[in-house]
């Protein structure tokens, strides 16, 4: 049998991450401070070429201080795209502020300009600019209705590390932005956000303010670590018989790890258990591991992402994205919009392919309680209509050249089988 191609589940974690993790799971010393932190703001900082940067257990938490700073709060609203994640969504209630969705183009599935026109009004405050899949909004055409109507922008850049638009890092274009460490992302961290600022007041400020923030507890450290101990094991034993999945579903159902979003995000759009902590050392660790590694992360993604490109084109029944993948573009997951969903994602993984599912619905994951999100069905057609049909195809290092056509092949196969 072929090896089981994953989508996510910490994709970018390779043996030296999981040995890295298993040690400092007994290294409880390396839970809260530690020379890592420094380590991996000063790599941020050069790597952004700026003064200020903040380091938090999650991106969540660093958007709802960045927010906080910016002086949003009751009787704000803040314009952030459909076909997101909640995680994105709740610190702009946190803060008392309200989100106020824009739709997205279909085509990179990014914020849809002519519909940001649309929803601004006297409350508005800034913009949450979202580079879905890690390819680039249109961030200059943003600034520029931005600075038109005195908003702030930030760019929420979960999706990438190290991508650059029209020459220029993402991340460095607004009044600030956003990067998330966690399992899934541009690295995988299990946990852990960044905050980076250009203005010098505002930095200050957030920087005074995370020397008094506390870590998380250490129990929560651990479940960091295990999970990318488990889930690296679930990987590598995968097609042994059942230990792969034994893994993975007894190290949640014996609680050795935890859901990346907490059913209170979820349901109520409250603060999770971890909220407002600073980073760990042990996390940091971790992080430092895979940036070391970004350049052949990123290239491979591109790689393989231009051979979907390429390999995918005319096939009835899916539509590719709109993108053009010029010099660091580096996307995260490549999107299809595909008929027959769930019949393709069943057959893929009978195949040994199992690809991803965001987004699937407007604000993700599904048991998101929309109205506690604030999302009002039918106010975003084109996010909701991708959300009926979009796959994600995996993009990551573990992947070999053969898996992606792999992947490529069964795709063709599907739907050419079934005109």
């Amino acid at each position: 049998m072929a090896k089981t191609i994953f989508t996510s589940l910490s994709p970018n974690t390779q043996e030296d991450d999981y040995k890295l993790a298993r040690k400092l799971l007994f290294k409880s010393n390396q839970f809260e401070d530690g020379a890592d932190i420094e380590e991996l703001r000063k790599w941020f900082s050069e790597k952004m070429k700026v003064d200020h940067v903040t380091l938090y257990e999650s991106a969540r938490t660093g958007l709802f201080f960045l927010l906080k700073e910016l002086g949003i709060g009751g009787g704000d609203e803040v314009i952030v795209q459909a076909f997101t994640c909640v995680a994105s969504v709740n610190p702009i209630k946190w803060t008392g502020a309200k989100p106020r969705y824009v739709d997205i183009d279909t085509g990179t599935f990014n914020i849809d300009i002519n519909d940001l026109q649309n929803k601004i009004n006297s409350k508005t405050k800034a913009i949450l600019v979202q580079h879905t899949f890690g390819y680039p909004a249109e961030i200059d055409k943003i600034l520029e209705f931005a600075k038109s109507n005195d908003l702030y922008v930030i760019e929420d850049c979960a999706h990438t590390i190290g991508g650059e638009y029209q020459g220029k890092i993402l991340g460095s274009f607004g009044d600030g932005a956003i990067f998330s460490l966690g399992r899934d992302k541009g690295i995988s961290a299990s946990f852990g956000g960044v905050v980076v600022v250009k203005r010098k007041l505002l930095g200050q400020k957030l920087i005074g303010q995370e020397r008094f923030l506390s870590f998380p507890a250490k129990s929560w450290v651990r479940r960091q670590l295990a999970y990318t101990v488990t889930s690296y094991l679930t990987r590598k034993y995968y097609n042994s018989f059942v230990i792969g999945k034994l893994i993975h579903q007894s190290s949640f159902g014996l609680k050795f790890v935890n859901r990346s979003t907490e059913l209170v995000e979820k349901v109520k759009g409250s603060f999770p258990t971890h909220a407002k902590c600073r980073i760990p050392s042990a996390l940091a660790r971790v992080a430092l591991n895979q940036l070391q590694k970004l350049d052949k992360l990123n290239s491979v993604r591109v790689e393989f992402s231009k051979y979907y490109q390429h390999n995918l084109r005319r096939i009835p029944g899916t539509r590719l994205p709109k993108w053009h993948l010029y010099k660091r573009i580096y996307p995260l997951r490549f999107p299809l919009l595909v008929e027959r969903r769930d019949e393709f994602v069943k057959f893929m993984d009978s195949n040994g392919v199992l690809v991803g599912d965001w987004y699937d619905v407007p604000v993700a994951p599904k048991e998101v309680n929309l109205l506690s999100a604030s999302y009002q069905l039918g106010s975003c057609p084109n996010a909701e209509a991708a959300c009926q049909r979009v796959v994600n195809l995996p993009l990551n290092v573990n992947m070999s050249e053969n898996g992606v056509k792999r992947v490529a092949e069964l795709t063709r196969v599907f739907f050419e089988e079934r005109r």
